[in-house]
């Protein structure tokens, strides 16, 4: 199932991140937490689901080859919930379950 652009807006402003004014374009750009601007919607991988949006408590991430990922957050904010969900990249994957980990 396709990624729409209000899941995308939705998930990143759950993670923290905010909306600001570029001065080089009339879109308006993204800022991470950590105070990284990104021009455009940061993209959906690994690398920035595992530094914005993962649990830093996560308890463990599951990859299997079909495309499964599953996720368990024990902690008091995510009340040890769990998700899973399946993609054809690990990215697509982790950001499903991490959609519902998140509500």
């Amino acid at each position: 199932m396709e990624i729409t652009d209000k899941e995308i807006k939705e998930f990143w402003e759950r993670c923290g991140f905010t909306r600001y004014k570029r001065y080089t374009s009339p879109k308006l750009g993204w800022r991470a937490p950590d105070g990284i601007n990104f021009p455009e919607e940061p993209p959906i991988d690994l690398n920035n689901l595992f530094k914005y949006a993962v649990p830093k408590d996560y308890q463990q991430i599951i990859f299997q080859p079909d495309g499964y990922c599953g996720i368990t957050v024990d902690d008091k904010l995510y009340e040890g919930k769990r998700a899973r969900a399946e993609g054809e990249l690990p990215g697509i994957s982790l950001f499903r379950a991490l959609q519902e980990v998140l509500k």
